[in-house]
C-alpha cells in the first residue's frame, strides 16, 4: 500500500509541476508581446508620458498653457468629446483646471504653477472608456 501511495504523490507533484511551469512559461510569452499591444512611451511633443487604461498620455505645460496628448497603441484617439481636469498642487496652493478639446489634444490657457516641486493629478474621461487618472509630478 506504501508503494501505491508514494506512487501517487509522485504522479501528483508531476503533475503540479507541469501545470506550474506551463503558466509560467505562458506568462513569459504574453508579457511582452501583450497580444500586438504598443508601449509607446516617448514624447512626441516635448513632454512627460504616463500610460493609463492603455491609453499614452503626454502633457505639456508651461506657465500659461497645458496641453494633453492622448494616445492608444500608438496612433492618436478621439478626443473630440473627451474632458479633462488637472489639479496642480505647490506651495500650499491648490488650482483645478479644467482642459477642453483644442485641434489634436487638449488644452487650458492661463497662469499655471507647473515648476518644480509641483504634483499633479490627472483625470481624463473619454466616451464608453473607464475614467482614467494618474498623479505625478513637476521637475
Amino acid at each position: 500500500m506504501s508503494g501505491r501511495v508514494d506512487s501517487l504523490r509522485s504522479t501528483m507533484k508531476l503533475r503540479a509541476f507541469i501545470a506550474i511551469s506551463t503558466l509560467a512559461f505562458a506568462g513569459n510569452v504574453f508579457a511582452d508581446g501583450e497580444y500586438g499591444h504598443v508601449h509607446d512611451h516617448q514624447p512626441r511633443h516635448g513632454g512627460l508620458v504616463f500610460e493609463v487604461n492603455d491609453l499614452a498620455l503626454e502633457v505639456v505645460a508651461n506657465p500659461s498653457r497645458i496641453q494633453i496628448h492622448v494616445r492608444e497603441h500608438g496612433q492618436p484617439t478621439d478626443i473630440s468629446r473627451a474632458s479633462a481636469t488637472l489639479t496642480l498642487l505647490a506651495g500650499g496652493h491648490r488650482q483645478d483646471v479644467g482642459l477642453k478639446p483644442v485641434g489634436s489634444g487638449l488644452e487650458a490657457t492661463g497662469s499655471f504653477r507647473v515648476g518644480g516641486g509641483t504634483k499633479a493629478i490627472l483625470v481624463l474621461a473619454l466616451p464608453g472608456r473607464p475614467v482614467a487618472s494618474t498623479r505625478f509630478g513637476f521637475n
